[in-house]
């Protein structure tokens, strides 16, 4: 019971009607709260508040984190309208003249700014030394980024299981990612994939 009064007291109080400065809602939390129900943020330490209360982490985190790191792919916007370009070896003037077509519709046009844009915030967010300083100087990769975000998840005696490339051993500025991997590995195993 007090787990769950503590869970909602938490997700409710950042919702106060009244503030100190204003008697409506502040703007950072409305724009947090349309954030939230347009990407679906899930926040483990809130949803799971039991699990890092009692046991300071999870005691066994395992799995198969995106081996990818976020691009604009241009070509798989354009080709959502046109998909001759992902079918076919389309030119690259050829992309230009259905790229200018497509630009012409302005939902497709919004749709195409949207994508740039959120491509372009996520980047500045998995490059950010406050979000992610183990990764300080690297070309972040999304399987980077989980595997920090594991270490913080983990209770002090868990174990996380990952299935992951083999770059964050052999990355010239990863001294301080490896450092951590190192000081926490117990096993490594290599496969071919």
């Amino acid at each position: 019971q007090i787990i769950a009064r503590t869970q909602e007291e938490l997700l409710t109080a950042s919702h106060a009607n009244l503030s100190l400065f204003a008697d409506e809602e502040p703007l950072r939390l409305r724009i947090a709260d349309a954030l939230g129900k347009r990407y679906h943020f899930f926040h483990p330490m809130l949803e799971f508040i039991e699990v890092f209360w009692l046991r300071d982490g999870f005691d066994i985190i395992c799995g198969n984190p995106p081996w990818l790191k976020l691009e604009f792919d241009e070509q798989g916007i354009i080709s959502e309208k046109y998909p001759e370009i992902a079918i076919r070896k389309v030119t690259a003037p050829a992309v230009r003249q259905l790229t200018s077509r497509f630009m012409e519709n302005d939902s497709l046009k919004g749709l195409y700014e949207l994508e740039e844009v959120d491509i372009a915030c996520s980047s500045q967010f998995m490059n950010a030394k406050c979000n992610y300083h183990l990764l300080e100087g690297q070309q972040t990769n999304l399987y980077k980024c989980v595997l920090t975000n594991c270490f913080d998840l983990s209770s002090n005696n868990g174990y996380i299981g990952l299935l992951h490339p083999d770059g964050i051993y052999d990355d010239s500025n990863g001294q301080t990612l490896r450092k951590e991997v190192y000081h926490r590995l117990v096993y490594h195993f290599q496969y071919v994939n």
